[in-house]
């Protein structure tokens, strides 16, 4: 899971190498934004401007023509949400493998 988070702000460093005036909604530098991105992700806090949308409609909001933040780091932490959650409901425990053959 940590990868693929990691992997997903490192997507989104390169549109905010190109589109600096995306990053300075969040953040007073690229680094600051990606880190400040991270951070909310990791806390599962709400992204402020996608106003309390996730998943697919925050993906929608945050390439809406009107929207007016951070277009990528919306887009990045929509995206996470969207990635499987671990659960003991999906991840087998290592005494429920002990009886498969």
């Amino acid at each position: 899971m940590r990868d693929n988070l990691d992997s997903m702000v490192h997507v989104g460093d390169r549109p905010h190498r190109r589109n600096p005036a995306e990053w300075r909604k969040t953040g007073s530098s690229r680094e600051a934004a990606l880190a400040k991105l991270l951070s909310i992700i990791d806390d599962k806090t709400p992204w402020p401007e996608l106003q309390g949308k996730r998943d697919i409609a925050a993906l929608s909001l945050s390439l809406a023509l009107d929207f007016a933040g951070d277009r990528v780091a919306a887009f990045i932490y929509a995206s996470a949400g969207t990635m499987p959650q671990p659960s003991r409901c999906y991840w087998p425990t290592k005494s429920a493998n002990a009886n498969a053959t």
